[in-house]
């Protein structure tokens, strides 16, 4: 009994097709990149809706707005009741011309402008709480994002794993066939064996991963942690990300960035905070009114203009505005800062970004130089110049390949990602490993 080489072929060969041509076959549309995802756009969705972490920002951000017109309004009128009598022996209302109740109410006027810039200066905290609930949404989106692209990442590395597994299956059966027959020896029936098994091992490791994955998007989206997430999208399939211009990404960092947008308003507000310090100088007013009943006498009326004198100017009000333009200087420190930081990260992101995008463009001619070179191990193998145990190892060479593939698939949407985050802090990663018959592809940090 021989067995063919063309055995070997044919029991390997269908698994070689991989996601892109069982994708072509399908006749279901499936999206080449992550915006097109219609599973991607309704955890979003979902998450926008139902997070509590969101909802608790917006809240917040409403009871600053609460405190805007609070700054402004004027102090609450004082009303007072009094009354004052003549001797100690009895009531002398209507008897007496120096004995009367009192009925006073009066107002207090701060300076013109000081309500105005009180408004401004308050509504500061609540710029802040708006960027707060801006940074949020921003986060979540980013986080849901991530998470996909790592489930993605995760189904795209189980459905190698199954190829891998088969592939030893049937690698098994092959080598078992020949020793039988006397044709092969026993290290390659052992080895094929050990593989199988190996492979059986990191399916149970992607399988938690995977799991992991859905329960964290369950969570983020607002759903029982135990929703399934069916996906069709495959990293493999999907299109390189396209390098934005230099300029054009770090523009669009600062018009996003929800800290830079706060960081100028505070620059605002600070402005105002001087402004007021500087009218605490001027005086504030009050105005009152009042009737003072007498019984059968004629009553007696009243009415009064007070305003206060800001005689202490040197240690209060003056030290106010030394120090509210100080605050205004380190607001303005602060904001170079943050754009500077974002400027930073954008950089760096779009430097890993084109680099991975390069690295992705050629994986084009590896990929094929690897399936190549498991057809000249074949021809070998047919040849009697090489054994069948190489001819799985270089096939499985083929297979790490494309984990490699996919991993950095993965790392360069990740960076995309970042990038729209435009957040000045790193972005982490997509964080996922696979090991395949002993080596491992790692994930690089996504900026």
């Amino acid at each position: 009994m021989r067995i063919s080489s063309r055995l070997v072929l044919a029991a390997v060969l269908p698994f070689m097709v991989g996601p892109q041509a069982m994708a072509q076959a399908s006749p279901v549309s499936i999206p080449t990149t992550p915006a097109e995802d219609p599973v991607l756009r309704e955890l979003i969705r979902e998450a926008m809706e139902k997070s509590p972490q969101l909802a608790a920002a917006i809240r917040a951000a409403e009871a600053e707005e609460e405190r805007i017109p609070q700054a402004g309004s004027l102090a609450d009128p004082l009303l007072s009741l009094g009354y004052q009598n003549d001797g100690f022996k009895r009531f002398e209302i209507g008897r007496m011309e120096t004995t009367w109740g009192t009925i006073m109410a009066s107002q207090a006027f701060p300076y013109p402008g000081k309500r105005k810039l009180r408004e401004d200066v308050i509504s500061a905290n609540a710029e802040a709480a708006r960027a707060s609930v801006d940074r949020i949404r921003l986060t979540l989106e980013s986080d849901l994002r991530r998470a996909y692209v790592g489930l993605l990442l995760v189904r795209g590395q189980q459905a190698l794993q199954k190829e891998q597994e088969l592939i030893w299956k049937q690698a098994e059966a092959v080598a078992k066939a020949r020793y039988e027959a006397g044709q092969g020896s026993q290290l390659d029936l052992l080895r094929a064996q050990l593989e199988r098994m190996k492979a059986a091992q990191q399916a149970l490791r992607l399988e938690s991963e995977a799991r992991a994955k859905v329960i964290e998007l369950d969570r983020l989206a607002g759903r029982p942690l135990d929703a399934p997430i069916e996906t069709r999208a495959l990293l493999e399939g999907m299109l390189p990300p396209t390098v934005p211009p230099r300029e054009a990404a770090i523009k669009q960092a600062e018009d996003r960035s929800p800290e830079l947008h706060s960081s100028r308003h505070h620059i605002m507000h600070a402005a105002s905070r001087v402004e007021l310090a500087k009218l605490e100088l001027r005086p504030d007013f009050a105005l009152s009114a009042g009737i003072m009943p007498r019984g059968a006498l004629d009553p007696m009326w009243q009415v009064g203009f007070s305003v206060s004198i800001p005689l202490w100017s040197r240690t209060k009000q003056r030290r106010a505005i030394a120090e509210n333009e100080a605050l205004q200087k380190s607001e303005e420190s602060n904001l170079d800062d943050q754009r500077r930081r974002l400027a930073q990260a954008t950089e760096q992101r779009l430097a890993a970004l084109e680099a991975s995008t390069r690295i992705l463009r050629l994986y084009a001619p590896v990929l094929v130089q690897s399936k190549a070179a498991f057809e000249s191990a074949l021809a070998q193998f047919e040849t009697g110049r090489a054994s069948f145990s190489s001819v799985l190892e270089v096939l499985n060479g083929y297979i790490q390949d494309r984990a490699a593939f996919l991993k950095e698939q993965a790392d360069a949407q990740g960076l995309v990602i970042a990038l729209d985050e435009a957040n000045p802090i790193t972005a982490p990663g997509i964080g996922n490993s696979m090991q395949v018959s002993g080596r491992v592809a790692s994930a690089a940090p996504s900026m």
